[in-house]
């Protein structure tokens, strides 16, 4: 083969791996994009629906509305939202777990971090 053929061969196969990385490099930037504007967009509607009208939400309600299925996930993205957890009748077969924003709840968690909420 003559070495020109053999030149552009090699030329045109490092070409095409250039534009083959490129592209694999755009699509994971683009992917975290994607996955941080959905934490970002997760943890504001969080924070909205624990600015509401109530201070506490129970953990099924809030399930319930930002529509994600696994709980532990649920809890982390809470946490990351700036959400603490209480309890209603803990130890109880009642038990229920309640979230709320840190900023609407001081006094709870100055007083009665630990002690059931009211029933």
């Amino acid at each position: 083969m003559a070495p020109e053929v053999v030149a552009g061969i090699i030329t045109g196969g490092a070409g095409l791996a250039g534009v083959l990385i490129t592209a694999c490099i755009k699509s994971r930037a683009g992917r975290t994009e994607d996955a941080g504007r959905d934490e970002r967009m997760l943890q504001e509607a969080i924070r909205e629906l624990l600015n509401g009208r109530w201070e506490l939400r129970t953990l099924q309600t809030i399930k319930k509305h930002v529509a994600l299925d696994d709980e532990d996930e649920l809890r982390q993205a809470l946490r990351r939202a700036g959400a603490v957890r209480f309890y209603r009748e803990r130890g109880t077969s009642r038990e229920t777990e309640l979230w709320g924003l840190r900023q609407r709840n001081l006094e709870r968690l100055r007083g009665r971090a630990q002690e059931d909420i009211g029933a």
